[in-house]
């Protein structure tokens, strides 16, 4: 019967010799390094340490280096060839086996454009972002804009009410966004006080200085409407701000 494979994660506070030997002892076949970018020389010692570890006990181990998809590279310590693992796919990494030399570590980048597209793809965020496009796909482009088009009147007309309250945006066909000021209330002030109530919005100058400037305030609240937003909750909204402008003035 074949016997499971013992795998063991080992980074820079469990790369020890005490601790490798400790692994390699209990039967450990497949070491995984888990190093930063900026650690190739514990990486290194690691892998020398795993290395004296096996011939010590006799055994044969093997080491991956990221677990990413197609970037999965195998090594074994013991049989002669060189152990090469991958940093992604900018570069590679040859660990030397030879006499005298262990562990000793050569990279070799690769050619453009590759050598500048360091670290591991965002495998999670296209995989999220998948599932949106599904998601946006199955509801239709022209009920999400019509929808939100709603929001945005039944927004800006609910605003527009509140004592002191000015908008800095009313183009017509404009995204269903809202900045505005509150008399002259720091809208950090404001957005904090909103975020007791409940009501999660965006308070800043976002990136546009010379805009702020040019409206002469400090910076703007924001508040953004989609799909999963109701007019309850724009109702919320006015309340909470009503209740700004209550405590100070």
């Amino acid at each position: 019967m074949r016997r499971t494979k013992i795998v063991a994660t080992v980074g820079p506070a469990t790369s020890t010799e005490a601790a490798i030997g400790e692994l390699v002892g209990a039967g450990v076949d497949v070491f995984r390094l888990n190093f930063s970018h900026g650690s190739r020389a514990t990486h290194g010692e690691a892998i020398a340490r795993i290395r004296a570890a096996a011939d010590r006990l006799g055994r044969t181990v093997a080491i991956l280096q990221d677990l990413s998809g197609p970037k999965i590279r195998t090594g074994r310590l013991r049989g002669g060839s060189p152990l090469m693992l991958h940093a992604g796919d900018e570069l590679h990494i040859v660990v030397s086996e030879e006499p005298g030399e262990p562990g000793r570590i050569t990279t070799t980048y690769a050619d453009l454009p590759y050598k500048f597209e360091a670290g591991t793809p965002d495998i999670a965020g296209a995989i999220g972002l998948a599932a949106a496009l599904e998601y946006v796909a199955a509801v239709g482009l022209d009920r999400i804009a019509a929808y939100e088009h709603e929001l945005l009147a039944y927004a800006t007309s609910s605003l527009s009410q509140v004592p002191g309250l000015r908008l800095t945006g009313t183009a017509r066909d404009k995204a269903s966004v809202l900045s505005f000021v509150l008399d002259d209330i720091h809208p950090h002030d404001v957005g904090t006080i909103l975020d007791r109530e409940g009501v999660a919005v965006r308070a800043g100058h976002h990136c546009c200085q010379p805009l702020m400037a040019r409206l002469g305030v400090p910076a703007t609240v924001r508040v953004s409407f989609a799909i999963y937003n109701t007019r309850a909750e724009i109702d919320v909204l006015v309340r909470a701000l009503d209740d700004v402008g209550r405590i100070f003035r």
